[in-house]
């Protein structure tokens, strides 16, 4: 399945969390990554899902808030909740 395939060489694609995005760079969900299951529950019922677009619009600051974008809404998210949200960037 293309979505499980590793990161190429080519550098096409990675697996990284949104805290580690730059500003105006996206992808699609690949996977969350906590053993919080309070916080998998919260993240998912925002819609941050596996297979969907997600960007980062704007950092609040290094240990503060990101603003991101995932699907249709502009969300507001935690350092705590952006470090276990994995996309795969594409491009």
């Amino acid at each position: 399945m293309k979505g499980t395939e590793p990161e190429s060489d080519t550098g096409v694609s990675s697996n990284v969390p949104i805290s580690q995005l730059e500003v105006s760079k996206g992808g699609v969900i690949s996977s969350l990554l906590t053993e919080n299951s309070d916080l998998i529950r919260r993240l998912i019922s925002m819609g941050f899902v596996p297979g969907r677009k997600v960007s980062l619009k704007s950092i609040v600051s290094d240990k503060g808030a990101r603003i991101v974008t995932v699907g249709d809404s502009t969300i507001a998210i935690d350092l705590e909740m952006s470090s276990a949200v994995l996309v795969k960037v594409l491009g």
